[in-house]
């Protein structure tokens, strides 16, 4: 049984890495995607909502305009978790909400 510490850690894991760690199912089960209700080898949470969603269905949501602000509110509130629940640093935190913003700023190489 995983414990909400694990669960944590995982959560961390993949914001730093930038790897999606799946929701990994017991031998023998396959998930059911909440949105298109396909079974699946894992899933992972919306950026939207609280459902757990295929892999095709979350390729689907990063073509979203809103994406990239659901994403980039997202890695806020975890940065001010950081700081506040889990004692990081303050420069972990500032790194990351760095990284927030720099979703909200288009590139300077691209032409109108």
């Amino acid at each position: 049984m995983t414990t909400k510490l694990q669960y944590a850690i995982l959560g961390a894991a993949s914001l730093i890495t930038g790897k999606v760690l799946l929701d990994r199912q017991p031998k023998g089960r396959q998930a059911v995607c909440d949105r298109c209700r396909e079974d699946c080898f894992g899933t992972i949470m919306s950026m939207f909502s609280a459902e757990n969603i295929c892999g095709d269905c979350k390729d689907k949501e990063r073509g979203f305009p809103e994406y990239k602000a659901a994403e980039a509110a997202d890695l806020l509130a975890y940065a001010d978790r950081m700081e506040n629940i889990y004692g990081c640093p303050p420069e972990q935190a500032e790194n990351v909400r760095r990284q927030a913003r720099r979703l909200l700023t288009p590139p300077d190489n691209e032409q109108e």
